[in-house]
């Protein structure tokens, strides 16, 4: 089957959208599929881009299709919908030209312009995934929220298909007004190449390195967790992203990092400190997970159901740093219950959520759109 992968602007909850694109692309290659990928670039990026390339990733085997449609130099929410009808009308050309079996869109303004540009070709079906997320970053305008309400209601009405990466989302999307068989769960998946078990919590020199890697997707992230520190007195915990301000006290800043460094920061980590977004796929965790990282997360939306309470992680409830520096101070003291968590944590990764299995999950959903004769 060919299937025509359309790539979104990257919001604050998916920082490694170049990443997860090339190994979507990458596992349904593996599938036996024909795979593209239509991005929308600047004319000084087209320049950049050749047919087995996207980003800094090789993508052997896969063309990239690179249309220059008015991407805007602001990322900003509404400047990334309002260029997305002239990707739209580039989108509509190819396939009017040579049409897929399927669109997979990835992300709400790739979604927005891949239904555009799909109605305006013969029975061209349109699977959608990341319809929740938000596409660039906050304009904080005050009728934001309501333009971008009516966009998800809008996304999960009109796609054949909508994948949801938990169970939480797929209730989220049905609120929204998609019919029930239009919404499958297909786990989301993580590179266990890249992301794998090092060294054990114990078995490195120092004290516990803590890490964080919500500091720019979650507002409450770092209040929350500077009330739980200062209950941890000679423990010192890095935050990966937010604001450009200077390391105070026990909380070290850093810059939001590139997704290929993360492995780096997890191996060097004891702990990973979650504190998700409700609009996050929970990514991040499932990443400590895969690298043996035990895992203390504050319960939000799809997190609670990705970490097993006891068993593959620690979930504390939100706006409770008392009871989050306790849960830390407890596990810290016990790393034989953190290696366990951690062990735990990566079995339950490698059982459930590989891009292997994340293909083989799409493999059977692509022909309920697209019937093969």
């Amino acid at each position: 089957m060919r299937i025509a992968i359309v790539a979104g602007e990257p919001g604050p909850a998916e920082g490694q959208a170049p990443d997860r694109l090339a190994a979507l692309a990458q596992a349904l290659t593996g599938r036996g599929h024909r795979v593209e990928l239509a991005t929308r670039a600047s004319p000084a990026r087209l320049a950049e881009r050749t047919a087995d390339r996207v980003a800094d990733l090789p993508l052997p085997h896969v063309p990239v299709t690179a249309l220059y449609a008015g991407r805007p130099d602001a990322v900003e929410t509404g400047a990334v919908l309002r260029s997305t009808p002239a990707w739209a009308d580039a989108l509509a050309a190819c396939w009017l030209a040579d049409p897929p079996a399927v669109v997979h869109a990835c992300g709400p303004d790739a979604a927005l312009a891949a239904l555009s540009a799909a109605r305006r070709v013969p029975d061209l079906p349109v699977v959608v995934e990341r319809a929740t997320d938000l596409p660039g970053t906050p304009d904080h305008s005050p009728d934001s929220a309501t333009r971008l309400r009516l966009l998800r209601s809008l996304l999960a009405r009109e796609a054949d298909l909508l994948v949801a990466r938990t169970r939480w989302e797929a209730a989220l999307l049905r609120r929204l007004g998609a019919a029930y068989h239009r919404v499958a769960v297909v786990p989301l998946p993580v590179d266990v190449s890249r992301f794998a078990p090092t060294a054990l919590l114990g078995e490195g020199n120092g004290p516990p390195h803590l890490l964080n890697l919500d500091g720019g997707r979650s507002p409450e992230a770092v209040p929350l967790l500077a009330a739980a520190l200062r209950r941890l007195p000679g423990l010192v915990l890095t935050v990966v992203g937010g604001p450009r301000t200077a390391s105070r006290g026990q909380l070290r800043r850093l810059p939001e990092t590139a997704h290929r460094k993360v492995p780096g920061l997890l191996a060097a980590a004891d702990v990973l400190v979650a504190v998700p977004s409700r609009a996050a796929g929970g990514a991040a965790v499932l990443e400590a997970m895969a690298c043996a990282v035990p895992v203390v997360a504050v319960e939000n939306g799809p997190v609670s159901e990705l970490v097993v309470d006891g068993v593959t992680g620690l979930l504390v409830p939100p706006g409770r740093p008392a009871l989050l520096a306790g849960t830390l101070r407890d596990l810290l003291s016990d790393p034989a219950s953190a290696q366990a968590l951690g062990i735990a944590g990566a079995d339950r990764v490698r059982a459930l959520h590989t891009w292997p299995l994340a293909a083989e999950h799409l493999d059977a959903l692509y022909p309920a759109v697209h019937p093969v004769a």
